[in-house]
């Protein structure tokens, strides 16, 4: 093993993510979820990123302070709404 050598390492890191993809195209259920995640950021997170902040200045007449409260906000919102109270509530009322 040639340890150390700056020729023998980038060689050795490609043949390492080579193998990697080819582990991850073996096996369906991984390409699968990247592919379902990759799809989800795309579609729903990137726009929110991109047109929420310009919403909050031409809708809401704020600025970054008006964007960092919102920001701050939809943390715990997000996270009560997967609460399992909030799951009960929405199954109990049927919405």
């Amino acid at each position: 093993m040639t340890s150390g050598t700056p020729s023998a390492e980038p060689d050795r890191a490609r043949r390492e993510v080579a193998d990697g993809f080819r582990y991850v195209a073996g096996v369906p259920f991984l390409w699968v979820m990247i592919a379902i995640s990759s799809l989800l950021l795309m579609v729903q997170i990137a726009p929110f990123q991109v047109l929420l902040p310009d919403l909050v200045k031409t809708q809401w007449h704020q600025g970054v302070g008006g964007y960092g409260l919102l920001m701050s906000v939809m943390g715990p919102a997000w996270c009560s709404a997967r609460s399992p109270s909030a799951r009960s509530f929405h199954a109990a009322t049927g919405r």
